[in-house]
């Protein structure tokens, strides 16, 4: 896998990877440095679109790790384009600097002159405070419901049960698309909320945007809790057609499936007190690592 230095050159210039890379010409050459296999290479030419060609080689190459950036970087410097050339120099570069710039912070010691004694019981209230004060500057919401647009009525009543428990949410309800970027409204969001729950189903491990949604929240480090909303077999179902597998964004295996016009009143219940249940501890977790 990718280290995560030069994983964020790669989201940082994906725009700029999505409009210069000549993906068809430099196909070849990755495969003879085996940076991608025949059949991955054989998908990417049947697709006619190149920005959504260019999407797949990005999600082939986040798999991938850093010597294989590297290849694909020469690949690029290889071609007869200036574009092609320059980038593939700008993204050598910025991988080698931020490499470079992992260095093991130094230790410092500091003699000790005195030793102040310290209330405990003064202090933990002003600890709790200031704690308190942070999470809600950094947090406005629970939870960012990441869906696919054609689940939006099943995710609506989930999100109405969780607002009735208190649970703030935030949902896309104007259909918002970047074309081949997250846009900053959907990242912001994202960063604002302390839990990402993403409502997986067929339609959402199709959709570029809810991978990139779930994949800058696995950037960030947020905590996740996985949603099944159709009924699917979540070890067996949730690889796109494209190949890219989205059950390793489960969290230790485990999701709730929420099935809200298969499943009986009483079951439908119960796996909704369970969601509400996973993000309180999420949250509570949340809050205590801060």
């Amino acid at each position: 896998m990718l280290s995560k230095e030069i994983k964020k050159v790669l989201t940082k210039n994906m725009k700029r990877i999505f409009n210069d890379t000549p993906t068809n010409d430099i196909l070849n050459e990755l495969v003879a440095d085996g940076v991608m296999s025949n059949s991955e290479a054989s998908k990417l030419r049947r697709i006619q679109d190149d920005n959504e060609k260019n999407f797949e080689l990005h999600k082939i190459l986040e798999k991938r790790g850093d010597r294989d950036f590297f290849k694909f970087c020469e690949a690029l410097k290889n071609h007869d384009t200036n574009n092609a050339q320059e980038l593939g120099n700008l993204l050598e570069n910025e991988a080698k600097n931020a490499i470079s710039d992992v260095q093991p912070s130094p230790v410092v010691t500091t003699p000790v002159t005195s030793v102040t004694p310290i209330s405990h019981e003064a202090g933990k209230d002003t600890t709790d405070q200031a704690s308190a004060v942070n999470d809600q500057t950094k947090y406005s919401y629970d939870v960012f419901l990441s869906h696919s647009w054609d689940n939006k009525e099943d995710v609506i009543h989930v999100k109405k049960f969780l607002e009735s428990k208190g649970i703030t949410c935030w949902i896309d309800n104007e259909q918002l698309s970047g074309g081949m970027k997250l846009l900053p409204e959907i990242s912001k969001a994202i960063l604002a909320s302390r839990v990402f729950v993403p409502f997986m189903s067929k339609k959402y491990i199709e959709s570029k945007h809810c991978y990139l949604e779930i994949s800058y929240a696995s950037d960030k480090k947020k905590d996740m809790v996985a949603v099944i909303i159709e009924d699917i077999r979540p070890q067996d179902d949730l690889v796109s057609s494209t190949g890219t597998d989205f059950y390793i964004y489960i969290t230790g295996d485990l999701y709730i499936k929420i099935l809200v016009n298969k499943q009986a009143t009483a079951e439908l219940n119960r796996k909704l007190n369970e969601l509400y249940e996973s993000i309180r501890k999420a949250k509570n977790s949340r809050k205590r690592s801060n």
